[in-house]
């Protein structure tokens, strides 16, 4: 077992929010463990599903449940039944359910080893560029509710914050692809070239996204019309694809190739310009605040911008250059992942924690609302509980590109 050690540099004020290291690349997984019981973490609920239908013999069935404010439990149902949904749970709190089979001359049989689950109102996604499969993740991170798409080359995904569902942008495809909290896919003609990154704006009803080989920003209005979306040109002109942030209706633009960061406000109108800034490759803005953050310098290097400020450079621990960042949408926390390390900073730069030896990350979500980090690795899938100091994994990944989640508050 890989023992993920604490590095943690502290401010005043900040030593409550020490955190160790709880990622382990060795830890068993829920799908490491066959079992004919899953038990599927929503909001407000846990759906239980079974087959046990090559069995004739069977007298009635029996869920144990353990766990939560409600305590124990024992449910009977008949022995036809292959699905149970519990709705006596609150949200947070980790369940553990049994199944067993009442078998005639034999009596109780307990089947497999028990689930987890720890239902909870968050809306989260993952792509997983290898599979062409964009996934839709139980509430606890623990198993995926469904899988869709085959896309050949998944570029971006973002969520919709009023709906839940997710959009799809493909660097081989001009159109965008929706999917809805069902699972239900819906082609969406948007007439680009190919599809770059994307970002949403879910109670302002628009998004953005980059054409990635006619160099523009889109904007767009999230009901379509006939299933084709009205592509507005962003004001600006671009030599390369660029990396887009939303924040409360206003949109930034880091464009690596003229080494400068755009703002622009909910009109439209470009209202700030950052200049000289070479190599970047991240940005993202928290909906809490005026200020966004960058990796530039191809990753070396974080910024804080600030309107009418110039950039202030953080120092990062890492050995080699980071590869995504997410700011946190209530105190404004920003969490960066290295190759193989995350690292975690207040909304003034302030050094909150340090995780190690995390192999392969790819992504990082962060949902302060709920206290909640998710990290994507190239083939597993982690979700930190931050108050609770507990985690989830998720494995059977072949190569994640992006993990995004609603706080679903």
């Amino acid at each position: 077992m890989i023992l993920l050690g604490l590095l943690l540099m502290v401010a005043a004020g900040c030593a409550d929010r020490q955190r160790r290291n709880p990622l382990d690349p060795d830890a068993e997984s829920p799908l490491d463990v066959l079992s004919p019981l899953g038990a599927l973490a929503e909001d407000g609920r846990v759906r239980l599903q079974w087959d046990l239908t090559r069995l004739s013999d069977l007298e009635g069935l029996r869920i144990y449940r353990v766990g939560g404010p409600e305590g124990s439990e024992v449910i009977e149902l008949p022995p036809s039944d292959s699905v149970y949904t519990d709705e006596d749970v609150t949200n947070g709190f980790i369940y553990r359910y049994s199944l067993s089979m009442l078998v005639k001359e034999e009596g109780e049989i307990f089947v497999g080893d028990a689930q987890l689950a720890t239902p909870g109102p968050e809306i989260s996604w993952l792509a997983d560029r290898g599979s062409g499969l964009v996934w839709r993740l139980s509430a606890d991170g623990r198993t995926g509710l469904f899988a869709q798409g085959r896309f050949p080359s998944i570029a971006a995904i973002a969520v919709d914050a009023t709906s839940g569902d997710c959009w799809v942008s493909d660097r081989r495809f001009r159109s965008l692809h929706r999917i809805d909290s069902t699972g239900d896919l819906d082609r969406i003609g948007a007439d680009l070239e190919a599809g770059g990154d994307l970002v949403i704006d879910g109670p302002g009803r628009r998004g953005w996204v980059v054409d990635r080989f006619g160099f523009e920003v889109y904007s767009f209005g999230l009901d379509a019309v006939d299933d084709t979306l009205h592509l507005t040109e962003i004001d600006a002109t671009f030599q390369d694809e660029v990396e887009l942030a939303e924040q409360n209706g206003s949109l930034w633009i880091a464009d690596r190739q003229g080494e400068r960061v755009l703002l622009y406000d909910a009109s439209g109108a470009r209202v700030f310009e950052w200049q000289g800034i070479e190599g970047l490759i991240k940005i993202d803005a928290s909906a809490g605040s005026d200020r966004a953050w960058i990796l530039a310098n191809d990753g070396l290097t974080l910024m804080l911008l600030v309107p009418d400020h110039p950039p202030l450079e953080i120092f990062m621990p890492f050995v080699d250059a980071a590869v995504a960042l997410d700011v946190g949408d209530v105190r404004g926390d920003v969490w960066v992942a290295g190759p193989a390390d995350v690292v975690a900073y207040t909304n003034v730069g302030v050094p909150i924690l340090h995780w190690d030896n995390i192999p392969d990350t790819r992504a990082v979500a962060i949902d302060e609302r709920n206290e909640h980090v998710w990290i994507a690795a190239s083939t597993r899938l982690w979700k930190v509980s931050l108050e609770a100091a507990y985690q989830t994994q998720l494995t059977g990944f072949t190569e994640t590109v992006d993990v995004v989640v609603h706080s679903g508050n």
